[in-house]
């Protein structure tokens, strides 16, 4: 299960801020404007107007400074069947502002701005603006996913609804269609009366219980009659004819909520 509030792509950072109940969506900030991007972080580049209103492209992928020459750093990502190349030539290519060897890596100076949706569970979330993965941080409220490991760097923000939050918690009998039979008993009528004419007239199934419960979730339309003896009895005497043999087959549960 996926919200499917539709976000548009560019708003300013207020109203990003007052998004509710929006699920899996993420923004980068740069001054008081957000563009919505992939939550995974797998978008590695994102738009900004510029000052004469141009779109000017950023590289999004920032590495730490002390990791600068490990995977970590790596400026050739291959991802989704494409090869992505991340280098830097100069500070105005990087969100952070400060190219390192060829490497954006994050800048205290100029702290990228990265908002995430924070799940609260039942399809309820709110948006947190703060620093993105890798960024270091001391409490959870400086990240964007409200999450700073123990090694003092923010992590993803992974939480959202699942399928199963789909499935009402509770049903009303009300809410519940559930395929039956009139006179279910009848199935057997022709039987009881020897007579292909009781069958056509009075048969309201042409299937045996056995087989409608075989065939999935149903229900019963049984009329009941008293006899002298001290027991009840299928209506149309069909308890000579299998219908109560049959239903007393059926496995039964109980069970206690």
């Amino acid at each position: 299960m996926q919200n499917k509030i539709d976000v548009p792509k560019y708003l300013t950072k207020d109203e990003v801020l007052k998004l509710k109940n929006a699920v899996f969506v993420a923004f980068y900030c740069k001054d008081n404007l957000c563009a919505k991007t992939k939550h995974s972080y797998t978008d590695f580049f994102v738009e900004f107007p510029d000052e004469n209103g141009r779109m000017k492209k950023y590289i999004t992928e920032t590495c730490p400074r002390d990791k600068i020459g490990t995977k970590m750093c790596n400026t050739e990502i291959y991802y989704d069947g494409n090869l992505f190349y991340t280098n830097c030539t100069s500070n105005s290519d990087c969100l952070s502002n400060k190219c390192l060897k060829s490497v954006c890596v994050f800048n205290d100076d100029n702290p990228i701005v990265h908002c995430d949706d924070i799940y609260l569970g039942g399809g309820r979330s709110y948006m947190h603006c703060g620093k993105p993965y890798h960024d270091t941080c001391k409490t959870n409220n400086e990240c964007s996913s409200r999450i700073c490991f123990e090694d003092n760097t923010c992590n993803l923000q992974r939480k959202g609804p699942s399928d199963s939050e789909d499935t009402p918690k509770c049903i009303y009998y009300r809410q519940i269609n559930i395929p039956g039979t009139h006179d279910s008993g009848t199935y057997a009528i022709g039987k009881l009366l020897n007579s292909n004419i009781g069958s056509v007239i009075l048969r309201n199934l042409s299937i045996s219980s056995w087989n409608i419960k075989n065939n999935g979730i149903g229900y019963f339309d049984i009329r009941l009659s008293t006899t002298d003896e001290p027991f009840y009895f299928f209506f149309f005497n069909l308890y000579k004819y299998g219908l109560y043999n049959e239903v007393n087959k059926f496995p039964l549960k109980y069970e206690s909520y």
